[in-house]
């Protein structure tokens, strides 16, 4: 665990990096599942949707197995305590960058936005090869927090993609980014669970109560990972507050 604030990761909940179950995104898995398994990957996704909807967890997965994680069940599913999952759980993969808000230590806080110098290092990450013979692999969480020098940086990249290079883009609100990185990704939209779904899930894997669990995901509009950190917060009771 980091000792600073991370910007991709909710307070109260366990990072998407150390999270290796999936909800709600069969098909998206089973597209990006396909695209790997038959040589068909390209080389810059865009994974769009609301917040807390579970882009992160579904990026990881891809990312685990273009860094080498083997297969061990349908789709993309991995094990924690495969080498590379507990490489990229401890940040140390060499083949593997996130580029988030860093945070800032004359502040003391999170950046507003993704910095144009830290844009700047997935060049440089790019040019070299991967240690063995695998991708190497980007994912920048969020792209919403990219400003336009950051996103002109970005955007060389995706120019010239390198061999055996994947970018992976969580977007929260797609028609924010720059055209011309839209159009050099390919767009996997996911779409919200419904209600009911999202209040199965959190009895069934979370051993939430019946009544909270209803209320948590009427509460986020079916968003998971919305509700979950409404429940790990304890803000179920502001509901009042909020109507």
């Amino acid at each position: 665990m980091s000792d600073f604030p991370e910007a991709d990761c909710e307070p109260g909940l366990t990072h998407p990096r150390a999270v290796y179950d999936l909800f709600g995104l069969k098909s998206a898995e089973q597209e990006l599942a396909r695209a790997f398994d038959q040589g068909r990957m390209h080389h810059a996704w865009m994974i769009a949707g609301p917040k807390g909807i579970g882009k992160a967890t579904l990026a990881y997965r891809l990312a685990r197995r273009a860094l080498g994680a083997d297969k061990t069940g349908p789709g993309l599913q991995t094990e924690p305590n495969d080498r590379v999952c507990r490489q990229i759980e401890a940040q140390s993969n060499p083949d593997f960058l996130v580029l988030r808000r860093s945070y800032n230590d004359k502040t003391k806080k999170l950046r507003g936005e993704i910095s144009v110098d830290d844009a700047r290092k997935v060049s440089g990450f790019f040019s070299h090869s991967a240690s063995g013979d695998h991708w190497r692999v980007c994912l920048v969480d969020s792209a919403d927090d990219m400003n336009v020098n950051s996103a002109n940086a970005l955007l060389k990249t995706l120019e010239e993609p390198p061999q055996k290079g994947l970018l992976i883009l969580i977007v929260h609100a797609p028609g924010r980014l720059l055209p011309t990185i839209r159009s050099r990704c390919r767009t996997l939209t996911l779409r919200t669970p419904d209600v009911t779904s999202t209040a199965d899930w959190l009895r069934s894997s979370h051993r939430i109560e019946q009544e909270q669990a209803q209320q948590a995901a009427e509460l986020a509009n079916g968003s998971p990972g919305f509700a979950l950190s409404l429940l790990e917060n304890d803000l179920i009771e502001l509901q009042p507050l909020l109507d």
